[in-house]
């Protein structure tokens, strides 16, 4: 058996060429997530089409209603079918979610790392709801700001079904015993940008949210600010200040420069902070 040094040295050579050569498996966008974009876009879309679209996968169907349910969106009566869902919350909004309901459905599936992926998915969930909160309150991109913050680290869950596939069938050169939890999130950080623009392609994702994906941990380049990725940034930041994510990379938001770039100042973040919080960490719960 490897060293683990040499070990890590020659797993992440392993995934450093497969992200260069474009030899990562990856996933087709969810069908379901992909219909009911195209019906989005359509100007003359009805709240019925959308309710039959949802409603021929009834995981999705049942999804939407338990989070139109939630105290997040909770109404003056209980939702109690997909119609009634859309005409409350709206087109865009419930977009947003069956997007959000499939890729989780499907992306973030992994049995060797169960943990770690619901951690993932708890992050990727938090940080959409807050990158659309501070849209509402501070302005910004809006078009894309749940998905901006949904998507951010797509590149993530991929890289773990890539380790799972090198372990599993190389498991002399790949031992599984030496995958530690650690290392993990080492090969995480590293290459999940990349890994998520090579999603952002197949996907075919529209220029601001492929560029939130790619640059989110560098929004500001030579004095120029890429929108998008600056508010996947400030999301992402509050997300782990809020208890959402990897505790180990947490950040004060109210002392971070993409916080003050974003337009936010340390007393805003400092008052708005315990409120994400608690909207936030709801509306995950209703996506479990």
């Amino acid at each position: 058996m490897q060293t683990p040094e040499a070990f890590k040295k020659t797993l992440k050579q392993e995934v450093a060429r497969r992200v260069r050569d474009g030899q990562l498996e990856l996933p087709m966008l969810p069908h379901i997530a992909q219909q009911v974009l195209l019906l989005a876009q359509k100007p003359d879309a009805s709240v019925r089409e959308m309710a039959n679209l949802i409603e021929q996968d009834q995981y999705i169907a049942g999804r939407l209603i338990s989070v139109a349910n939630s105290p997040v969106y909770y109404g003056l009566h209980e939702v109690s079918n997909v119609q009634r869902a859309i005409m409350m919350l709206g087109l865009r909004v419930v977009t947003d979610l069956i997007f959000s309901v499939s890729v989780g459905a499907k992306i973030y599936r992994n049995k060797q790392f169960e943990g770690l992926m619901n951690e993932l998915w708890r992050h990727a969930v938090a940080s959409a709801y807050i990158a659309q909160d501070l849209t509402q309150r501070f302005g910004g991109t809006s078009e894309h700001a749940f998905l901006c913050g949904l998507m951010h680290d797509i590149g993530k869950p991929l890289i773990v079904d890539t380790l799972t596939d090198l372990t599993k069938r190389h498991p002399e050169e790949f031992p599984a015993a030496l995958l530690s939890d650690e290392f993990v999130r080492e090969i995480l950080d590293e290459f999940h940008a990349p890994v998520g623009g090579l999603v952002a392609r197949r996907w075919k994702f529209p220029e601001s949210l492929s560029a939130a994906i790619v640059f989110h941990h560098e929004p500001l380049q030579d004095g120029q600010v890429i929108e998008p990725a600056l508010l996947a940034a400030v999301a992402n930041i509050f997300s782990h200040a809020c208890g959402l994510g990897d505790r180990d990379t947490v950040r004060d938001p109210a002392t971070h420069p993409f916080t003050k770039a974003f337009g936010i100042t340390a007393e805003q973040a400092a008052r708005v902070l315990p409120e994400l919080e608690a909207n936030a960490t709801m509306f995950v719960d209703a996506f479990l």
